[in-house]
């Protein structure tokens, strides 16, 4: 044998012995860069699986929003004849607003008065904010007894998000 061929075959085997670490194992030019040391522990696998859901989740949602149609909010009016009474001076009508719509509405201005009295004055209830499909129940203050004539129920004005 040569020199030159001894000289390389030195080389190779200072090498390998460069590559390996302080503890005796290979370091990671030899193994794979998909390997991991260890193995992943439960807490692992769970941490990832949460995650997965949740942002499977996340995706499904904005999808949802995408598909399902955006509907104008509308009211449906429901008056609880049924648990008016006498407080004080005045009567108290529980009145059930459900908004009806996919939007939400800001400062929501309600509307009563006593059906059929022409000269009866408008009552007036702010709602804050009312969700989609969200429901509440309001009381409108009146003078005379409401069961008589009924109450008359509007919107009066709202805001959209």
């Amino acid at each position: 044998m040569d020199q030159s061929a001894t000289t390389s075959e030195k080389q190779r085997q200072q090498g390998a012995a460069d590559s390996q670490n302080e503890d005796g194992n290979q370091s990671s030019a030899n193994t794979s860069p998909n390997e991991q040391r260890p193995p992943p522990t439960w807490l692992a696998w769970t941490v990832r699986g949460v995650s997965l859901a949740m942002v499977l989740g996340l995706l499904g949602y904005f999808v949802y929003l995408a598909v399902v149609p955006e509907e104008q909010p509308t009211f449906e009016f429901t008056v609880q004849t049924a648990d008016v009474e006498r407080r004080g001076a005045g009567w108290a009508v529980p009145v059930k607003v459900v908004n009806a719509g996919t939007l939400s509405v800001h400062a929501l201005r309600l509307e009563a008065t006593l059906a059929g009295i022409d000269d009866s004055p408008v009552e007036e209830q702010i709602v804050p904010l009312l969700g989609p499909g969200e429901e509440i129940t309001v009381e409108f203050w009146f003078d005379r007894d409401p069961r008589p004539t009924g109450v008359a129920c509007s919107t009066g004005s709202y805001l959209l998000p």
